[in-house]
C-alpha cells in the first residue's frame, strides 16, 4: 500500500494513492522554448504515472504546431479536460461561409465568423483574451479515508467571461472520483456546440478502447497514422454506456482471454450524476443537449465554412435527392442539414479516436470525448448545431482508475 496524500509546489498539486500519482496544475502554461510550444491548463489531471512507472497521461509536452493555442484532439489533453466550440454572431444571421442554397447572393466563399474553440487548456493571456483567465481552489483536505479537493477554472472569450468549470475531486485509495460542474454565464450573441470532457491516454501501449455498460459493448481498435491531418473517429451511443477501458484486446468483440493480463488496464467511467446514466435527456451534459435544441442557431443550414457542405450528421432520405440523379450535391446536403439538432440521438454519442500504425498496433495516444452533443465539423461550420448560450449549470461525474478500483467507485456513483 502506497503512502496516501499529496504534495504541493509552486505550480502543482500531486496526489498519491494505490494507483499512482495524479498531477493537477495550479495555473495555465503556454510558452515556446527552442521552437516547440508547451501548453497545458489547470484543474484537470494533466499527468498520471502508475505504480509500475508507466506514464499514462501526459498533457504538458512539446509541440511543433506553434500556431495552435492548445486545441483538444487526440494528441492534446489530460483527464477531465473541458472544451466547446464557440462562435459569436446573431441568431439566424451568421453563416460561416457561402450558402449553396442561395448562390446568387454570395460574394465570396468562406466568410469567416469569429469562431474558435474555448477550452480549459488554452491560456487567455497568450491567446488574445480567449481561454483560462482565473483560478481558485479549496483544500486539499482529508475527509475520512479520502482526500477531497475543489478547483475552479474561469473561461472567457475576448469580450467577457462565459463559463466557470468547477472540479470537485475525491481521491480514494484505488480510484479518483470527480464531479465537474460547468456554470454557463450570461453572454449574448454567443453560440456553442460540442461541449465535452476529454480523457486522453498517452502511455501504457494499449491496443484497444473497450466500451462497457453492465457488459461489454464493443472494442475500438482503429487509429490513424500520426501524420494524418483529420482523425477518423468511432462513436458509441448505447444509452446504457458507462465506462471506457484502455486494454490490450485484439478484436472489436469480447474475447475469451483476459485483455488486462499483460498489465493493469486503465478505466474512465462517466455518468450524469448519482443514479443517473450519461444519456438521460434531462440532466448532465446530455440534458444540456436537449435543452440546447430549444435555443436559436446561428444559421438554419450548413454552409461552406470549411470548404465542405455536410448533412451535419443527419441521415438523408430518398426524397432529399431533389434532382433524382442518385447523389446529393452541396445544395441538397445543406437542405438536409436543416433537420440537424443537438437533441437527436445520433448527435449525443461518445467519440473515440487515436494514433496508431495499424489496428493491431499500440496507440501512441488515444482519447474518448464524453460529449453533450457532436459538432460534425469545425468551429465555424455546421451551423444548425451551434445553439445560443444560456445561463445554466451542467454537471458530469467521472471516475478514473488503474486496475479494478473503478468497480466500487462506479457502484457508489450510480446507485442513488
Amino acid at each position: 500500500m502506497r503512502a496516501f496524500g499529496w504534495t504541493e509546489s509552486k505550480d502543482a498539486f500531486v496526489f498519491r494513492n494505490d494507483d499512482g500519482e495524479w498531477t493537477i496544475y495550479k495555473r495555465c502554461f503556454d510558452q515556446v522554448v527552442r521552437g516547440r510550444r508547451w501548453s497545458a491548463g489547470p484543474g484537470y489531471v494533466v499527468r498520471m504515472t502508475d505504480t509500475l512507472g508507466r506514464r499514462l497521461v501526459n498533457d504538458y509536452r512539446p509541440r511543433r504546431d506553434l500556431w495552435s493555442p492548445g486545441y483538444l484532439n487526440s494528441m492534446n489533453g489530460g483527464l477531465g479536460t473541458f472544451g466547446w466550440h464557440h462562435v459569436r454572431g446573431r441568431a439566424g444571421l451568421a453563416p460561416a461561409g457561402d450558402d449553396p442554397t442561395t448562390p446568387r447572393l454570395e460574394r465570396r466563399v468562406d466568410r469567416r465568423l469569429p469562431g474558435y474553440s474555448l477550452e480549459g487548456r488554452m491560456c487567455a493571456e497568450a491567446n488574445g483574451g480567449t481561454g483560462v483567465y482565473a483560478v481558485s481552489w479549496s483544500g486539499p483536505r482529508h475527509a475520512g479515508s479520502d482526500v477531497v479537493f475543489r478547483f475552479d477554472v474561469w473561461l472567457r472569450d475576448p469580450g467577457r467571461p462565459v463559463a466557470r468549470v468547477r472540479y470537485d475531486y475525491t481521491f480514494g485509495r484505488s480510484a479518483v472520483r470527480v464531479k465537474v460542474a460547468v456554470r454557463v454565464l450570461p453572454a449574448a450573441n454567443r453560440f456553442v456546440k460540442e461541449p465535452k470532457l476529454v480523457a486522453l491516454v498517452r502511455g501504457g501501449a494499449f491496443r484497444r478502447m473497450s466500451l462497457y455498460g453492465r457488459a461489454f459493448q464493443k472494442g475500438v481498435l482503429k487509429g490513424s497514422p500520426s501524420s494524418t491531418r483529420v482523425l477518423r473517429t468511432e462513436h458509441s451511443g448505447r444509452p446504457d454506456r458507462l465506462r471506457v477501458t484502455w486494454d490490450y484486446g485484439r478484436t472489436a468483440t469480447a474475447e475469451g482471454i483476459n485483455p488486462c493480463a499483460q498489465a493493469p488496464c486503465f478505466t474512465v467511467a462517466g455518468a450524469a450524476g448519482p443514479g443517473t446514466p450519461w444519456e438521460n435527456g434531462r440532466v448532465g451534459f446530455d440534458g444540456w443537449a436537449v435543452a440546447a435544441a430549444r435555443e436559436a442557431s446561428t444559421w438554419p443550414r450548413d454552409t461552406r465554412g470549411a470548404q465542405v457542405v455536410s448533412t451535419c450528421g443527419v441521415q438523408a432520405r430518398r426524397t432529399d435527392d431533389r434532382d433524382g440523379n442518385g447523389k446529393l450535391d452541396a445544395r441538397e446536403r445543406a437542405l438536409v442539414s436543416e433537420r440537424a439538432s443537438p437533441d437527436q440521438d445520433a448527435q449525443r454519442r461518445w467519440e473515440h479516436g487515436g494514433w496508431k500504425a495499424n489496428p493491431q498496433a499500440a496507440y501512441s495516444a488515444s482519447s474518448t470525448a464524453f460529449l453533450g452533443w457532436q459538432g460534425s465539423r469545425g468551429p465555424g461550420d455546421c451551423e444548425p448545431l451551434e445553439r445560443a448560450l444560456r445561463p445554466a449549470t451542467w454537471t458530469a461525474y467521472l471516475v478514473y482508475s488503474v486496475g479494478d478500483g473503478w468497480q466500487d467507485a462506479v457502484a457508489g456513483l450510480l446507485e442513488p
